[in-house]
């Protein structure tokens, strides 16, 4: 994600966050809206008298003024905040643009340095992690050639075989990252089969490719989530605004070990809005778990699993446990 896309995506929010506040308000005091409703209809006549320079806009604008002293008189008898009406801003010096005007002078506000210095460094323990496990050291050798596993209605592949699939497909994907029909990766099977590392090796292959990516466990995910729900204090000492920004808007999202945390209604609903989120924006994923395709309905619900179904392809790493 480029530093304008995290830019817009900031003021998008701001944004949607506005309406969001003005419906509640409006909605609940009607006397409000109506006064609102009025005050805009007088600023389209100034404007439109001010085209025809013969056309008297004083009325009009005595008539702004007299509304807009009733309803600041309103909101303070009622107790609301004028600010709730105005559009808000992650960073009110430069009010989402990234740059400030010094004297005359534009430069690029505090702000933009610490994202930037953000993308610089990406997820350092990701960095280190992505240095020992990639597609150029991924040893074959490991995978047995001989026994043949059932890998789903009757086809059988030996552990070689099938990783090969895999990693090919994983490739492929990689590389058509960015065309809107290739489907996200739903990789499952036991412990120690070589989920994570496949992940971690796409993980490689798409930064190197220039694409932004997101790499976290479930348990870090839901720490994550709950954090910015319930307290922000901590959450700014682990984590940044663009690290919850990426979680929808990076070239793709990784999350590993799903179905390990400890699954309740909020992590599901958690899931849940990034998973759909994601698949109405284009934007592509790689889950590993334990969990079959089958059972993701019976450890979260029917929304998620449709979803996965639809969004993911899936497959399912078999063999020997490799972690010794």
């Amino acid at each position: 994600m480029t530093i304008e896309e995290i830019y817009q995506s900031r003021r998008d929010r701001q944004a949607k966050l506005l309406e969001l506040r003005r419906d509640a308000i409006e909605q609940e005091h009607p006397e409000l809206a109506e006064l609102i409703r009025q005050i805009n209809l007088a600023n389209v006549r100034i404007a439109k008298a001010q085209v025809f320079d013969n056309v008297d806009t004083q009325t009009s604008e005595l008539e702004r003024i007299e509304l807009q002293a009733k309803k600041r008189e309103y909101m303070r008898a009622n107790g609301i905040d004028e600010s709730a009406l105005k559009l808000q801003y992650d960073c009110a010096l430069c009010k989402d643009r990234g740059v400030i005007d010094e004297g005359g002078q534009i430069k690029n506000c505090p702000c933009m340095l610490k994202i930037q210095e953000t993308l610089r460094k990406g997820q350092p323990h990701l960095n280190r992690r992505l240095d020992k496990e990639n597609f150029d050291s991924f040893d074959l050798t490991i995978f047995d050639d001989k026994t043949k596993y059932d890998i789903t209605g009757g086809i059988y592949k030996t552990e070689l075989e099938n990783i090969l699939e895999i990693k090919n497909a994983s490739l492929r994907f990689v590389h058509n990252l960015g065309n809107e029909n290739t489907k996200s990766l739903y990789f499952y099977g036991g412990v120690g089969l070589g989920k994570s590392f496949m992940c971690s090796c796409i993980a490689k292959a798409a930064i190197e490719r220039g694409n932004s990516v997101l790499y976290f466990t479930m348990h870090e995910f839901v720490d994550m989530m709950q954090l910015y729900s319930f307290d922000r204090s901590i959450f700014f000492e682990r984590f940044s605004m663009e690290d919850y920004y990426a979680l929808e808007n990076a070239d793709l999202l990784i999350l590993d070990d799903l179905g390990s945390e400890l699954t309740n209604s909020f992590v599901r609903t958690s899931f849940f809005n990034i998973l759909n989120s994601r698949m109405i924006n284009g934007k592509k994923m790689v889950i590993s778990t334990n969990l079959s395709p089958d059972r993701i309905a019976e450890v979260y619900d029917e929304r998620i699993s449709s979803r996965v179904m639809e969004y993911m392809e899936n497959y399912r790493f078999v063999g020997k446990n490799k972690r010794w």
